[in-house]
């Protein structure tokens, strides 16, 4: 079976980086999808491991 139902990527260096972005992406967006609906979620700098 699959270990995830979605991939989160987000570009944390950019140029504009944002924090409503980030916070939005990783906070409201990953929050709603595991809480409410029950996507099991990959966030790359959450969920994978250095040199994994």
């Amino acid at each position: 079976g699959k270990e995830y139902d979605a991939y989160i990527s987000y570009l944390k260096y950019a140029v504009l980086d944002n924090e409503e972005e980030r916070k939005f992406a990783f906070d409201i967006l990953a929050h709603t999808l595991e809480n409410h609906f029950g996507y099991k979620l990959c966030i790359f700098e959450r969920d994978v491991v250095p040199g994994g």
